[in-house]
């Protein structure tokens, strides 16, 4: 897991989201998503900022993935979110 922590939550959150889904180059097989949870059970489906995860586990249609399928979660945290990313969205 990677984790970022901006000064604010703001733009400067938003372009670290960004930069980072659009500079990871996972090797062929695993793709860059963001915006996907992962089902960890029946009512806890936590979601990253960006995930890595295989190809194969990727369709339109796809709006979770398991956790077999996940090879890198980044979240990025800002200084005004983090008791709530660690006491929510424990890692």
């Amino acid at each position: 897991m990677i984790h970022y922590v901006s000064r604010s939550r703001g733009g400067t959150t938003m372009v670290a989201v960004r930069l980072f889904e659009r500079h990871l180059h996972p090797p062929k097989g695993l793709m860059a998503l963001r915006g996907m949870t992962v089902t960890l059970g029946a009512r806890q489906r936590p979601e990253a900022d960006v995930l890595v995860v295989n190809r194969s586990a990727f369709t339109l249609a796809t709006t979770s993935v398991s956790p077999a399928d996940v090879h890198l979660v980044v979240e990025v945290a800002s200084e005004d979110s983090l008791e709530r990313d660690r006491t929510t969205k424990p890692s």
